[in-house]
């Protein structure tokens, strides 16, 4: 398991520092000593690694935590013209180099760098750029600057601009993650290297916005997103196109709504969809019906494309499906009989006109939210959902995923101002407490075989943890974590549970 895996099973914090989607080490294979080719200063090189086969440069420098720019720089022979471009793996190259050469370094004079706000670009002057940062951000290289606010999410920048790509921004700052978990608020961030553009197209004076990059270009009606909305809420509150349908206008929300973003314009509406939306009607009887439909019925529905049973009865909450097939007995016991633009019963004598409220519940939360939650937290600005769990440290943010589906499973859909739940049947009141950190020259036992003689600080393995997350939680290159726990290997595959290991050395 990779550094960026850990971001999907809840074992980094926020300010973990990690990059693109990549996959997972094995340990490497035995082979004949590869050749090492020169570095840009070969005396000033600490530590040498080897690719393994199908890596490409962006996979290299995430594992090492290197931005991509620094790797090129320490391996003038490397060739990545790109991130995707893969790499060579018969040969070592640089990952640690404490000093670069002179000839790469910035000056160290006085210089001019942008910052960049909600509003007009400003230039401020500064000896390497604005402050605070992010630790391994291409600090030496950016040339543009933005301030994070409340609100911000890493596809928003990136929308703002539309000078650069998503991939481009973590590669820029690394400690953000592959996820936009570790999203500063209040922080710089990179939003421009050398060769960024600095201009984008003209915008269609006919599309508001902001609006997300891929929605259909045949749009004709736009519906702002506002705080408690899902995707399904979208579709129920127009009623004149199906779930199946808004998906494909707006691709970047994905399949299961993950991607909904907040005070932003997505599509509702293309040339050939309805103005007007389907209304429930009641007696006396509409026209079709099914032959067997219940003469007790009270109110109707007509279907449309896309419906199905368990999506009608989602829409009114005032029935079951069972309810709904024992109405509609011609629709059959599975769904495979409902009729297009024929009316079906949703309601007899007796059925509620609104959806029951669990008093226990708050609001607003979003649709899918687990029906067996027992604690919930408010949402604010500037809220992860790394940040929520390691707030509680009662469950795991695949829980948290599990409990709380229209959020996603890359917390593209956390909503603000929204009541997400943090607790079920079951869920600890209390935290266990982690084994502390050992401080002294004097190893703690159990430690694996070769540790560095001088560590004075010491690490207590738990299950779940990787070598890379261990080095970035205690400020260590990976580096130097590999230097000092010898036993290890690269791949942090051999990684023993329940032991010291070495994260500090004097």
């Amino acid at each position: 398991m990779r550094f960026t895996d850990l971001l999907l099973s809840g074992l980094l914090t926020a300010s973990t520092a990690s990059a693109h989607v990549i996959q997972p080490r094995r340990a490497p294979a035995v082979k004949a000593s590869p050749q090492r080719l020169a570095a840009a200063a070969p005396g000033e090189c600490t530590f040498w690694a080897v690719p393994e086969p199908g890596d490409t440069c962006q996979n290299f420098a995430d594992w090492w935590l290197v931005p991509l720019d620094r790797l090129r720089l320490m391996n003038p022979s490397l060739n990545c013209p790109s991130g995707n471009s893969p790499i060579f793996s018969g040969t070592e190259w640089c990952v640690e180099m404490p000093e670069l050469p002179s000839t790469t370094k910035p000056a160290t004079t006085t210089s001019t760098f942008k910052t960049t706000s909600r509003g007009p670009t400003a230039t401020s002057t500064g000896p390497s750029g604005p402050e605070p940062t992010q630790p391994n951000v291409t600090k030496d290289y950016c040339k543009a600057w933005y301030k994070v606010v409340s609100g911000d999410g890493c596809q928003v920048i990136v929308d703002r601009y539309k000078t650069f790509t998503l991939s481009q921004f973590y590669s820029w700052n690394p400690d953000i993650g592959n996820t936009c978990a570790g999203l500063p608020l209040d922080t710089y961030v990179c939003v421009g290297v050398t060769g960024t553009p600095t201009t984008t197209q003209a915008p269609d004076p006919s599309k508001p916005t902001p609006t997300q990059p891929n929605v259909t270009k045949d749009c004709k009606a736009w519906y702002k997103v506002v705080s408690g909305d899902g995707c399904q809420v979208i579709v129920d509150r127009y009623k004149t196109f199906t779930l199946a349908q808004f998906y494909s206008w707006n691709p970047d929300v994905g399949n299961t709504c993950a991607g909904l973003p907040l005070d932003t314009y997505v599509c509702v509406g293309v040339s050939s969809t309805p103005t007007t939306t389907p209304v429930p009607t009641g007696t006396p009887k509409p026209s079709p019906t099914q032959p067997n439909v219940s003469k007790d019925c009270k109110a109707w529905y007509k279907v449309v494309s896309g419906d199905g049973c368990q999506v009608i009865v989602d829409r009114y909450k005032t029935f079951t499906l069972a309810q709904f097939y024992s109405w509609n007995p011609d629709v059959g016991n599975t769904c495979a009989g409902l009729p297009l633009d024929t009316y079906v019963c949703v309601g007899i004598t007796g059925t509620p006109t609104t959806p029951p409220v669990d008093p226990n519940k708050p609001s607003p939360t979003q649709p899918n939210v687990n029906k067996d939650c027992k604690a919930w937290y408010k949402v604010v600005g500037g809220d992860g959902c790394q940040s929520i769990v390691d707030k509680y440290k009662t469950f795991s943010l695949t829980q948290f995923y599990g409990w709380n589906p229209d959020v996603g499973n890359t917390c593209a859909g956390l909503p603000l101002d929204t009541y997400v739940c943090v607790g079920v049947t079951g869920t600890p009141s209390q935290p266990t407490p982690p084994k502390p950190t050992v401080t002294g020259t004097t190893p703690p036992t159990p430690v694996q075989s070769g540790v560095s003689k001088t560590c004075n600080k010491w690490y207590y393995v738990v299950s779940g943890d990787q070598c890379v997350a261990i080095a970035s939680r205690f400020s260590i290159t990976p580096a130097n974590f590999f230097r000092w726990n010898p036993a290890v290997n690269t791949a942090c595959s051999n990684l023993a549970v329940s032991v010291y290991v070495c994260v500090g050395s004097t």
